[in-house]
């Protein structure tokens, strides 16, 4: 609560005598900042303004010490005033039509004042933040001696300007010399005062100009920045890829891979046949191949399998399954049976195959090459699968084969791809070494851009039997990314015109986007 003072008055000596203390006994006096929370045509938003004088008035009147411009009209001419009460200060209400508040609560008459309460002139009016310092910067004297005098200026003289100049007229007429010698002293300080102002301008000028060049250096130091990394991004696509490099970095991550299918019939378990292939492990921990090297015997049979016929009846479909090993250059191994594999059915086919004797049963297939000669075009874009876990229910660990989704989808006529498998088995047991493991290079080109119309990516030249599953790479940042996985040969037959070969028979490739796995 406030306490019962006398009634306040303006006086000299809280203005005038507390300055003069304030220059001569800095060290002994203590002082306080008012930190302006708005901006006004006196003061910007943020300023801190040490107040050394026991005594100031708020408001708009020009003689008050902390002063407002006319744009705030719910703030008086005298508004307010904040004096020294022994170590403590107070402030005073003075205005009789509009109210102070403090903290948000407005004070009828006066109240004491705490280090961090905000005092505002009226509701809705500016705010100025009250802080008493602490420590070395208590007291008058941590401040210079040439700040001092400019808040002496400011401060003890402003209200008394009138004054002092009636004053100084007495003192001219009665004492001559005296008042000559206090003109030439008031000029002194008048010049010292103007040299101060000066001086404050150059130092806030040089501020300025040194910010300025900050900045511009700070904008050409971006510039080059950016005009470098963009000359070594287009140096880097000019740059020839060392090809042997990034083969020895994925060539670990490529597995040769041997699979065997049966059918279990009623009397024993029939092996039916046996192919090779290739599969590889990319970085998110799955082992990628071609369905055909999965489920076989949904991609081509004869006349006479009358026995995959039958176990791969839609009423027995779980009769037939595969055993597969994968085996890569560092001696890893690897076991799949086809049901670790995700698979896409959705171009799957359900026919009704005839027997010699006359009987039907409905089989699902997915490309059927002999026998009723039945081409499903749409199921290439579906011939992959991939596996997380092994047959013991092992989870895959990270390979090192970088996926482009997108770019599988957009590759444009000519673009290199490189190629890592194992053709017709070439690169296991290949006769060089017993038990070598180690992934056939080839290089091909896109035959066309975007994808055919059975949704693959069409290379140009071709790869063998055994390359199927397989990684197909392109260089993007000078690492490899896989976009496709080998799929099946295609070939363009001979065409004649009046005897002349204007066609030759040239094998193409097809490969599955890398972009179709992440469907699912």
């Amino acid at each position: 609560m406030s306490q019962p003072t006398e009634m306040y008055k303006r006086s000299l000596s809280g203005s005038v005598g507390a300055g003069v203390g304030a220059l001569f006994n800095g060290k002994g006096r203590t002082y306080y900042i008012l930190e302006h929370k708005v901006s006004s045509k006196y003061h910007k938003a943020g300023e801190s303004q040490e107040i050394i004088v026991d005594q100031i008035e708020l408001g708009r009147d020009p003689k008050c010490q902390v002063r407002f411009d006319e744009s705030f009209q719910t703030v008086s001419r005298r508004h307010a005033a904040i004096v020294r009460d022994g170590e403590r200060w107070k402030l005073i209400q003075l205005s009789h039509t509009n109210t102070t508040l403090l903290n948000g609560h407005p004070i009828k008459k006066e109240w004491y004042l705490q280090n961090g309460d905000e005092i505002q002139l009226s509701v809705n009016g500016p705010k100025l933040g009250f802080i008493v310092p602490t420590g070395n910067r208590s007291t008058v004297g941590s401040i210079g001696l040439s700040r001092r005098l400019s808040l002496f200026r400011q401060q003890a003289l402003r209200p008394y300007k009138t004054a002092m100049t009636v004053m100084a007229v007495c003192f001219l007429l009665l004492f001559a010399g005296a008042a000559y010698a206090i003109y030439t002293q008031g000029k002194k300080i008048n010049d010292y005062e103007q040299w101060l102002a000066s001086s404050e301008k150059k130092i806030e000028d040089m501020q300025t100009e040194n910010r300025r060049r900050e900045a511009e250096q700070r904008q050409r130091e971006d510039s080059l920045r950016m005009d470098f990394d963009k000359r070594y991004k287009e140096l880097q696509k000019n740059v020839s890829p060392d090809i042997a490099s990034l083969v020895s970095n994925v060539k670990s991550s490529v597995y040769f891979l041997y699979t065997e299918y049966y059918v279990q019939t009623s009397e024993k378990l029939v092996k039916v046949s046996s192919s090779s292939g290739t599969g590889f492990l990319t970085n998110d921990g799955r082992f990628v191949t071609a369905r055909h090297c999965v489920q076989p015997w949904l991609f081509s049979f004869g006349d006479d399998d009358d026995i995959m016929v039958n176990a791969i009846s839609e009423a027995t479909p779980e009769k037939v399954f595969s055993k597969m090993v994968a085996i890569n250059s560092q001696g890893e191994v690897l076991n799949f049976t086809n049901k670790n594999f995700t698979v896409d059915t959705s171009e799957d086919k359900i026919i009704e195959y005839p027997f010699d004797n006359g009987f039907t049963t409905n089989i699902r297939i997915a490309l059927y090459i002999d026998g009723l000669k039945l081409n499903n075009k749409k199921v290439s874009s579906t011939d992959w699968a991939y596996a997380q876990y092994t047959s013991d229910n092992t989870r895959l660990r990270k390979g090192n084969i970088r996926c482009d989704k997108d770019g599988s989808l957009q590759l444009s006529s000519g673009k290199e791809t490189y190629v890592l498998g194992f053709p017709a088995g070439i690169g296991f047991d290949d006769g060089e070494k017993q038990n070598t493991v180690e992934p056939i290079y080839n290089k091909m080109n896109i035959a066309r851009t975007g994808l055919n119309e059975s949704g693959m990516i069409m290379v140009s030249q071709g790869v063998a039997h055994g390359n199927s599953g397989g990684p197909v790479f392109v260089v993007k940042n000078g690492s490899f990314y896989a976009v496709g996985i080998v799929s099946q040969l295609m070939s363009a037959t001979q065409r004649k015109e009046n005897g002349v070969i204007v066609q030759q028979q040239q094998q193409y490739d097809e490969l599955v986007p890398i972009a179709n796995i992440f469907k699912k």
